[in-house]
């Protein structure tokens, strides 16, 4: 009985995690995605009860090519009808801003509205009847990596240029201005766990602990917003989420869906608790059931 772990990063959140589930007792296999090898046929390789998928969005140069991969894998562990941990669904939402958008559209959650070009010709042609200021990104993508906030057509045919090179899907989001911050909740189980605050530097505008932001933890963040990340958390059916939200005087918008959560040593004392041994709380009680 074991736990088969696939990551791109072995960063400190993914050690945490497999050191709290090996602490149990369980046996985990880290397994490395860019050194693995999928057998279609052979369905010796997948021995074990559980599979957890933790491949970032974005981690380095192969980034893009490990989530067309992990999303194959995940298709074949559903397929071998083996129990996963962020599925090929959940995965989708994570590799793909549109698709989530997409998801959040259909649920009635507020989220920006997004256009979605499939190269630099079609970006370009329709920058010309779009009104702006606009976001524009990487469709598959984090860490807040290839984020251009353009307020011209003459920076956005700049920023597309630039995307071209990385990606050649190109997301263009309508832009909704922050307030100081950006809202980030920990949603696990579908239950909220904690909120902080990402806080958005002056003349800034992206909110990123990536990009060097300062975090403060956000003791007084509203009801309506732990409802709006716990509604999110069960129409994606994500239950190990990373919401970004941006708050204004008249609503709360979902900008951002992140199923592999990411932590350092820092947020055990900012939050109170570990996160990361919740999150191998949780891995465990679905381990225990496919037993």
């Amino acid at each position: 009985m074991s736990i088969g772990y696939f990551y791109n990063c072995l960063d400190w959140t993914n050690k945490n995690i497999i050191k709290h589930i090996k602490k149990s007792g369980i046996k985990v296999e880290p397994i490395n995605i860019n050194e693995f090898v999928l057998d279609i046929p052979s369905i010796r390789k997948f021995k074990h009860n559980l599979y957890i998928n933790r491949v970032y969005p974005s981690s380095n140069i192969d980034s893009y090519n490990n989530l067309r991969f992990m999303l194959e894998i995940t298709k074949h562990i559903e397929n071998l009808k083996l129990k996963i941990i962020n599925p090929f669904f959940t995965a989708f939402l994570d590799y793909s801003k549109t698709e989530g958008n997409n998801v959040l559209e259909k649920a009635g959650i507020p989220t920006p509205r997004t256009l979605l070009v499939a190269n630099k010709d079609a970006a370009l042609k329709i920058g010309k009847t779009i009104k702006f200021p606009k976001v524009i990104k990487m469709d598959s993508g984090g860490r807040a990596l290839n984020v251009f906030l353009v307020k011209t057509y003459k920076e956005y045919k700049e920023s597309v240029s630039k995307l071209i090179h990385s990606h050649h899907i190109i997301h263009i989001e309508e832009y909704i201005k922050p307030q100081e911050f950006i809202t980030r909740l920990f949603i696990l189980n579908h239950k909220f766990q904690v909120a902080y605050k990402r806080i958005i530097g002056k003349g800034e505008w992206l909110g990123s602990a990536s990009q060097g932001s300062e975090v403060a933890i956000y003791p007084e963040v509203s009801k309506e917003v732990i409802k709006l990340g716990e509604l999110t958390s069960r129409k994606l059916n994500s239950k190990i989420l990373g919401l970004d939200i941006i708050e204004t005087s008249n609503s709360a918008y979902v900008i951002d869906v992140n199923p592999t959560p990411v932590f350092n040593e820092k947020y055990p004392k900012m939050f109170g608790f570990d996160p990361t041994k919740s999150i191998s709380e949780y891995i465990l009680s679905e381990y225990l059931c496919t037993k």
